[in-house]
């Protein structure tokens, strides 16, 4: 008898223990896959999800959902668990959305989205496999990305840029369905963040700083030079610029976003 409760004893230390092994790797695992904001100078501050309380932030984990605002002197960087990286300017404002798995019983990627409220953000995106997708998104519009380096920013008369530096970008207005496409070295102007322009490459985006990395730096956006170069550019080419015939999304990619605006919740007019 002595001997079997020993061998009992010894049975359930052993279960515990794996349960106990098990449970600390799971806690790192989710630890590794958490996003992290690596670097931030001046103000940044953090609210959870649907929360208009904001607390100051320097560094940490960020969890889906949070919104990261910076002042006039802040200035973030958010690393994410592939290798991905988001710069956020000052005076800027993002909602880190969720990410979605892919669905195995359709043609559905897997996404994670970006949801930008104010200000310019240069994203750095790495994709861990073929059916990952990164959405960069406005009320109005959303930018569809596979793997390059970009920035969309909003300017002050609610005109919005998109401009890539490395790789390819698809802009496209989620009322209409209408898109474009936007390749290394091209900037996009949206008029009143829906109304797509011709792509077309800028000399103000050569000028952009597209730095990710903890260095401190802005990406220029809003500085008085670049701002002024861009408004010049883009008055003097802007009836060009709208002389562009619709090109409505079709098949896989068109199916992919009824089907994400089905499953967010997200508003569209216009026909299906």
């Amino acid at each position: 008898a002595d001997s079997f409760m020993r061998r009992e004893v010894s049975s359930r230390i052993i279960l515990l223990s794996c349960f106990f092994v098990i449970f600390i790797f799971s806690l790192l695992a989710l630890s590794v896959q958490s996003q992290e904001m690596v670097f931030s100078k001046g103000v940044v501050k953090v609210a959870p999800s649907r929360s208009d309380v904001f607390v100051s932030f320097k560094k940490g984990k960020i969890q889906y959902g949070n919104v990261v605002r910076t002042g006039e002197d802040g200035l973030a960087i958010v690393s994410f668990p592939e290798g991905s990286k988001l710069k956020i300017d000052p005076n800027s404002e993002v909602e880190i959305g969720p990410r979605e798995k892919a669905d195995a019983s359709s043609d559905i990627d897997a996404s994670w989205n970006l949801k930008v409220l104010k200000g310019a953000l240069t994203i750095d995106f790495i994709k861990k496999s073929e059916r990952e997708k990164l959405y960069v998104e406005s009320d109005q519009f959303a930018v569809g990305v596979r793997g390059t380096r970009f920035l969309v920013a909003k300017e002050t008369d609610n005109d919005w840029h998109v401009a890539v530096n490395e790789g390819q970008v698809t802009a496209f207005n989620k009322e209409s369905y209408d898109y474009e496409d936007i390749k290394s070295g091209q900037g996009l102007v949206l008029e009143k963040g829906s109304n797509l322009t011709k792509p077309a490459n800028f000399e103000w985006t050569k000028k952009l700083d597209w730095d990710v990395s903890p260095k401190g730096r802005a990406s220029k956006f809003f500085s008085k030079e670049l701002r002024s170069k861009r408004r010049s550019e883009v008055k003097s080419r802007l009836k060009k610029l709208r002389q562009r015939k619709k090109k409505l999304l079709q098949g896989k990619l068109r199916k992919t976003l009824k089907e994400r605006i089905k499953r967010r919740g997200l508003k569209r007019k216009g026909s299906n």
